[in-house]
């Protein structure tokens, strides 16, 4: 399963479907990058979750998420 499968199926929002829109897709070495840079599974998903419950409407790029993961490593740390 591609990331980007992997992290919406996590989450279960529907305004985070890779399946309509093709740029959660090609977006999605940002999932990668996010693990390189130290966080594992269970923090993208718990920091992606929490914005979608506010999200009002399709989230296009993964880059919409580089903010929120990036305080959620340094809260870490």
């Amino acid at each position: 399963m591609h990331l980007a499968d992997q992290v919406a199926n996590a989450v279960n929002s529907p305004f985070l479907d890779p399946n309509k829109s093709f740029r959660l897709i090609t977006t999605a070495g940002r999932i990668a990058a996010w693990q390189a840079a130290g966080a594992d599974m269970d923090l993208i998903t718990l920091v992606i979750g929490q914005v979608m419950k506010r999200q009002q409407g399709p989230v296009t790029t993964w880059a919409y998420f580089d903010e929120p993961i990036r305080r959620a490593l340094a809260d870490k740390k």
